[in-house]
């Protein structure tokens, strides 16, 4: 018991250390409620820690990781909360997945804490992102048993057009893919404003809280961040869609398009082998490939075990997109899908 007593007050007595070495005040947002409600909750002892929420991370190798743009935090009570990263088991130099903790404390002295990861990756290193718009549909549950006899994982970027389907999020995620955000309805008049558009993602986002426990801050846009069909709401603005994206970031959220594409966007029944010759290249050490799951799409189930084969023969590991760290824009760096 002695020895218990012991590893406990050590260890409170390092995060104590921690917070007063490392740590920043930051404001935090206070609770809703009425001003009295909130008023008695202040001069009552506070027992209550800040909540904390830390996001997945992602750096190259010998990179300086952004900590404080991958936390978020709320205290009922108290306009300031102390910020504390543990990030002393990430060797930056090396390859590979490292644990991360917050720790944030009131000024009541209550302490907080929430962990994540930081995936540090070498340029050089070979991985391809597989990822799947418009889903959950009918072909979802083949789709998952292919990348589990695979020992693979996916990105979905989902949407709500099969109703019945929106379960089989929660399978994806139990076992270890991305759930990501594509559109609620799909319908392109979310283009027809900014309000339009950030409704439609807080629905499915919504969704996906509801099916995995969680939401998500990675955004594929329905046609792409290249799109040119926010045009028939915008004839007159171009640049509107440099807009939307503009407040998208600001929001916190990372969109991601595809430097890959299976082209089987093309029809519902694109030749097996249309989709792997079009899937399989291996230009760049790291790559993103836009398929679907969409239920009148089975070809694409049917040629996922050869492109995965492929990218295996080829060297590439299969990652997924759980960090807004991770950047995959059309016209940037002269990236365009092949």
């Amino acid at each position: 018991m002695n020895t218990r007593k012991s590893r406990i007050g050590i260890a409170l007595a390092l995060i104590a250390a921690m917070l007063a070495a490392t740590a920043i005040y930051v404001h935090a947002k206070q609770a809703q409620g009425n001003p009295a409600s909130v008023a008695e909750k202040e001069n009552a002892a506070d027992t209550i820690a800040p909540a904390v929420e830390a996001f997945p991370m992602q750096v190259a190798t010998n990179g300086r990781p952004d900590y404080m743009n991958n936390v978020e935090y709320t205290d009922s009570t108290h306009s300031r909360v102390k910020i504390a990263v543990d990030s002393s088991a990430v060797d930056l130099s090396k390859a590979g997945e490292y644990p991360v903790v917050f720790y944030a404390e009131n000024e009541a002295g209550n302490v907080a804490q929430a962990k994540t990861s930081i995936e540090v990756i070498d340029p050089k290193e070979k991985i391809i992102y597989l990822t799947f718009d418009d889903g959950p549909s009918p072909n979802t549950p083949h789709i998952l048993k292919i990348l589990r006899d695979n020992g693979v994982k996916a990105t979905f970027f989902v949407t709500a057009q099969w109703p019945k389907s929106l379960p089989y999020m929660t399978q994806a995620a139990r076992d270890g893919n991305v759930v990501a955000a594509h559109s609620y309805s799909h319908n392109f008049k979310i283009y027809s404003s900014l309000d339009a558009y950030f409704a439609d993602l807080e629905r499915i986002e919504q969704e996906i809280e509801k099916y995995t426990g969680q939401r998500t801050r990675i955004v594929r846009f329905p046609g792409g961040s290249s799109n040119h069909v926010y045009r028939r709401y915008h004839p007159g603005n171009r640049q509107w869609i440099d807009t939307l994206k503009a407040a998208l970031l600001k929001r916190g959220y990372q969109y991601v398009d595809w430097s890959l594409d299976s082209k089987d966007a093309d029809g519902n029944h694109v030749p097996v082998t249309t989709l792997v010759s079009s899937a399989c290249h291996t230009y760049h050490p790291q790559m993103c490939l836009l398929m679907h799951d969409v239920a009148a799409k089975k070809t694409t189930v049917e040629a996922l075990p050869a492109i995965i084969k492929y990218f295996k023969a080829q060297g590439y590991k299969f990652g997924t997109i759980k960090s807004t760290d991770y950047v995959c824009h059309h016209g940037e760096h002269g990236m365009w899908p092949n």
